[in-house]
């Protein structure tokens, strides 16, 4: 299930199409997958997205948001960032770039970041591949905090909804977030509310959107370690002249 999306256009099992549908049925903001066989935090890319590039690191234009995704499971968890919990491999502070590991198509976390904007890594839980039910338990004692702790990071960034003249929320609207050396990560694209969520670090961001060619004036914001959620609702006058058009 978790490697069989690669090709959009062949059969599918059920499963796979499945999972798809539900990725694609709600807004996510974070989500994880998880797997047996090492322990460890992995983050996109887990394929190389460019043809000049095979081997190493390959990073997302939210690099740094991922590795702080998987530093928070992995610091959080009995074992994963201090290298005890498997000695099959060797992870620097318990989390990896999946291709800098071993690079797969059709993995579930490129597929829900490239075609929504939802976050997503890899959790591998034990080094056996085929842990035993008895180990269950163990399992969900390393792993609660981590977990917990991954989902709380939706409170970090900014979040808000864009509205039209009248008040009405846009679906699909593109959400833009840029600071003083550009842009920040991929844009974000609205829920059919008009919802939108944002992953950020600490740092001074400026905040737009846009649809249809029409672009809602800039606020900028500030996220810190003590305030790390901002909310920002923005409007867009769809009446406008397109940008581009004289």
């Amino acid at each position: 299930v978790n490697r069989s999306r690669d090709d959009l256009f062949r059969d599918r099992q059920p499963e796979t199409k499945a999972m798809m549908d539900l990725i694609l049925s709600e807004p996510w903001v974070i989500s994880a997958n998880y797997h047996d066989g090492a322990v460890v935090a992995a983050y996109p890319y887990n394929d190389y997205r460019d043809d000049n590039t095979q081997e190493g690191m390959h990073q997302t234009p939210d690099d740094e948001v991922f590795k702080h995704l998987a530093s928070t499971y992995a610091d959080n968890h009995g074992t994963m960032a201090n290298k005890t919990g498997c000695l099959r491999f060797e992870f620097d502070d318990g989390i990896t770039n999946g291709a800098d590991w071993y690079s797969l198509t059709g993995g579930m976390m490129d597929y829900s970041y490239i075609f929504t904007s939802c976050a997503e890594i890899t959790i591998e839980l034990s080094c056996c591949k085929y842990p035993n039910k008895y180990y269950l338990l163990r399992e969900w004692e390393r792993n609660r905090n981590s977990l917990l702790q991954l989902l709380l990071q939706v409170h970090r960034g900014v979040k808000g909804v864009v509205l039209d003249q009248s008040g009405q929320p846009i679906g699909g609207a593109s959400v833009l977030v840029a600071s003083s050396e550009g842009p920040v990560g991929k844009n974000v694209k609205t829920s059919r509310r008009g919802e939108f969520w944002k992953l950020l670090l600490p740092g001074e961001y400026s905040l737009s959107a846009e649809v249809a060619g029409c672009q809602a004036e800039v606020v900028r914001f500030t996220v810190t370690e003590e305030k790390q959620l901002a909310m920002h609702n923005i409007t867009i006058n769809t009446e406008c002249r397109p940008m581009g058009e004289t």
